[in-house]
């Protein structure tokens, strides 16, 4: 009877120590919800990534691709001088790291765009161009009021009823000595300056460009642009600022401009870099 009982406690204690090393699963925690980047800051070189609290999070990974950024116990996070794709994951008290977010990135939106000189009344040549808060650009007919108020540049070479392509430049609509016609282009705080031989991912700051359009001469409008010159523009948008690179691909001998853009949608962030 002895050994019997010993038999059974023996066999208690096996499946108690079994049952307590048996390994506990976790759940790991759900991914954060409306990543986003709210804002930037540091001069235009940084940004805010902010998102939803995760219930029973007790702190946040932030990542660049899959490189570890930081740990933050805020739903909020600043990223300097970073262009690429980020996202975050949940955190639980003993340090199990939760799904990740949806990324985000801060990418310039690429696009193209044809404009002509501001002599050319021909059906369909429009002279005019402006962009839109998601980086959507669009060509428009000068001689249209209508658009006045959002253009954000145009294509001149100062000569009344002529086409000099030596002599045309991208002109601001701010600038209202440059209109010989009168337009009045409604107030408008476009800056555009340049050329330089190489592209950016980056806006320049502080400005050290040689030439500024528009504060060229307009009676002495020397070394227009040319194929492969890039140029920067700050372009206001519903009381913000966007910041755009431009590449000159293709100048015409009627006055035709091709030319490729990089467009930062988010307001103030000078990051130009294309994915």
């Amino acid at each position: 009877m002895k050994r019997l009982y010993g038999v059974i406690l023996a066999g208690f204690a096996m499946v108690l120590w079994s049952s307590c090393t048996k390994e506990i699963l976790v759940t790991p925690l759900p991914a954060p919800q409306n990543l986003q980047i709210s804002g930037s800051t540091n001069n235009g070189v940084g940004i805010i990534l902010t998102w939803d609290h995760v219930a029973d999070a007790y702190s946040y990974n932030v990542y660049y691709y899959d490189s570890l950024l930081g740990n933050t116990v805020s739903t909020q996070f600043t990223v300097d001088s970073l262009i690429g794709l980020f996202t975050v994951a949940a955190v639980d008290q003993d340090g199990n790291e939760g799904d990740r977010a949806q990324p985000v990135s801060n990418f310039a939106v690429t696009g193209s765009g044809t404009l002509y000189e501001r002599s050319d009344t021909q059906s369909g040549h429009n002279t005019a161009f402006y962009w839109t808060s998601d980086g959507m650009g669009q060509d428009v007919p000068l001689g249209d009021s209508t658009y006045w108020p959002i253009i954000d540049l145009y294509i001149d070479d100062f000569t009344a009823g002529t086409v000099v392509p030596t002599l045309i430049h991208f002109v601001s609509p701010t600038y209202d000595r440059f209109d010989p016609q009168g337009l009045g282009f409604n107030a408008d705080t476009t800056w555009l300056g340049g050329p330089q031989l190489q592209p950016s991912d980056w806006f320049p700051s502080p400005i050290t460009l040689q030439e500024f359009i528009p504060d060229d001469d307009p009676a002495n409008p020397a070394n227009g642009i040319n194929p492969g010159e890039y140029y920067f523009a700050e372009v206001p948008i519903n009381g913000a600022v966007h910041y755009v690179m431009i590449k000159v691909t293709n100048v015409s001998s009627d006055g035709k401009v091709d030319f490729a853009y990089w467009f930062q949608p988010i307001p103030g962030f000078r990051g130009l870099k294309a994915q």
